[in-house]
């Protein structure tokens, strides 16, 4: 069963367990956080029109790189809005860690079995 996540009217398949998309998000987030420095300095400037700008352009890299290009156009059209574009990558994050703690359920829950019950009746069963 495909995870669909609506963003902005826009459904995307995003799964966290498959392992491209897991790979795509975690290579956007880094590409992010490498421009981050960039967003900060226009900050620090009190250039508040070059932080939006930034941040949107920054954003619409994320989108593109984990759905592919066009994404962001689809997402957002041809204008760039600070507060939709913030949102957007709330909610995708929001999924994202979501999903992540799933993950960590069934990881608990596959290897539960394989250490669960009695440490004596372990160490007799492998005496045996």
């Amino acid at each position: 069963k495909k995870k669909m996540l609506t963003i902005n009217g826009v459904e995307l398949e995003f799964d966290m367990l498959d392992v491209d998309t897991f790979g795509a998000y975690t290579e956007a987030g880094e590409q992010l956080k490498a421009k981050t420095a960039e967003i900060e300095e226009a900050q620090k400037d009190k250039n508040v029109f070059q932080t939006f700008r930034l941040t949107c352009e920054a954003i619409n890299a994320f989108f593109d790189h984990i759905f592919g290009e066009g994404t962001s156009e689809e997402l957002f059209g041809s204008r760039m809005n600070f507060r939709t574009s913030i949102e957007a990558y709330k909610v995708l994050k929001d999924e994202a860690e979501k999903q992540l703690k799933e993950q960590a359920e069934l990881t608990r829950e596959l290897f539960a079995d394989k250490y669960s019950g009695n440490r004596t009746q372990r160490r007799a069963a492998l005496k045996k």
